[in-house]
């Protein structure tokens, strides 16, 4: 899904190559990567661009963290009655 990458510095960038939903050690990376953005002084929004990530998705993954613990996915059921074969 993604390339752990490293910039000039040494540090590991994120490269999203898909688009598709992040793996769950790649929402702890985008969590830990823009609260380290802050600690050196960059703008949140600058972070997320850098990394390819949506600023709602980047609130959802601290809410959930926040709330749950964890990041973990959870896939909903199919709702309704079963199909008939």
């Amino acid at each position: 899904m993604s390339d752990i990458a490293r910039d000039k510095r040494g540090h590991a960038v994120m490269v999203r190559t898909d688009k598709s939903d992040l793996s769950v050690d790649d929402r702890y990376h985008v969590v830990m990567a823009v609260k380290d953005g802050k600690a050196a002084g960059k703008k949140v929004a600058d972070v997320l661009k850098d990394l390819g990530v949506n600023k709602n998705s980047y609130a959802r993954y601290v809410k959930r963290l926040k709330e749950v613990g964890h990041l973990q996915s959870f896939k909903k059921g199919r709702v309704g009655a079963k199909r008939k074969k």
